[in-house]
This record gives C-alpha cells, sequence and structure tokens, in this order.
C-alpha cells in the first residue's frame, strides 16, 4: 500500500506471493521517458522525489537478487554505481582493493528515475492492480487472504 519506493518495491515482492492490489492517495501517471519523470517529479504526497537518493549496498543486492529486471532497469535508465572506492576519502592510505568490495556498491539516482523504473515495473505486471485516490485506514486478516479496508 502505498506508491513510494517502498510500497512499489514491497508490491513487487508480494505480487510473487499472489498478492496483486497497490493503493495510493496520489493518482500516478507514468512520463513516456526519465527526463520527463524528473520534470514532473513533484507532487504533494512525496515531496522528495525533487531530491538525489543513493541507494545503499543491501538494496543493490537484494534487488540483483530479487527483482533483477528492476537493477538492469535502473541502470538502463541512468542510475550509476558508485564502489567503494569511489568512496574513499583521499587520507585513506590504503586504497587497495578487498574482498567483497563489490558487495560495498552505492547506487546514485535521481528519486523521480527510481520512482518512475519502479512504477513502469508494477505497470508490467499482470497481476498488480493500481488503484489511485485512496486512503488506507487500517487492515484487516482472514485465513484466505488479507485485505484492505479503506
Amino acid at each position: 500500500m502505498g506508491a513510494s519506493a517502498a510500497g512499489t518495491f514491497a508490491s513487487l515482492i508480494l505480487s510473487r506471493a499472489g498478492h496483486d492490489v497497490l493503493f495510493d492517495r496520489d493518482p500516478l501517471n507514468i512520463a513516456p521517458d526519465v527526463e520527463s519523470a524528473a520534470s514532473s517529479a513533484f507532487r504533494s504526497g512525496a515531496p522528495q522525489l525533487a531530491q538525489p537518493h543513493v541507494l545503499l549496498p543491501l538494496v543493490r543486492e537484494l534487488l540483483i537478487e530479487h527483482l533483477t529486471h528492476v537493477y538492469q532497469a535502473l541502470l538502463g535508465a541512468g542510475v550509476q554505481e558508485a564502489p567503494i572506492s569511489t568512496q574513499m576519502p583521499p587520507s585513506l592510505s590504503d586504497r587497495s582493493p578487498h574482498a567483497g568490495d563489490d558487495r560495498l556498491t552505492l547506487l546514485m539516482t535521481r528519486r523521480s528515475t527510481l520512482d518512475w523504473v519502479l512504477h513502469r515495473s508494477i505497470a508490467n505486471q499482470p497481476n498488480i492492480e493500481s488503484r489511485f485516490g485512496m486512503r488506507i485506514t487500517g487492515l484487516t486478516s482472514s485465513s484466505a487472504k488479507s485485505q484492505a479496508r479503506f
């Protein structure tokens, strides 16, 4: 629930378990390209969309492991990988590579690019139905399937 990055990531993962609805109070239109997405990124429910974002290494690893198509789409949209070697201060005397350094790679992007890729991924999932203009007030659970109450 919620078309934020966390909500969209969750929807993509949960869709594999048979859940099929993404709710958000703001209507979202997917821009035709990444630059159009950036120029129209601001919306009242998510003012942080106009800011640069860094995805931590664990997020990168989870994308590679569980949502490879999203990871590849992010790179295709211009998201840059920043290996740990690019983040070392000049005062660090030992800058030699170490085993596992590749696992410490950041992803650097505009938030609008991240959301654009995520929303395109949701749109391409046949078992996810997006519903906008709704406010979630709670969840109820049943033994068959979780249900939203709004």
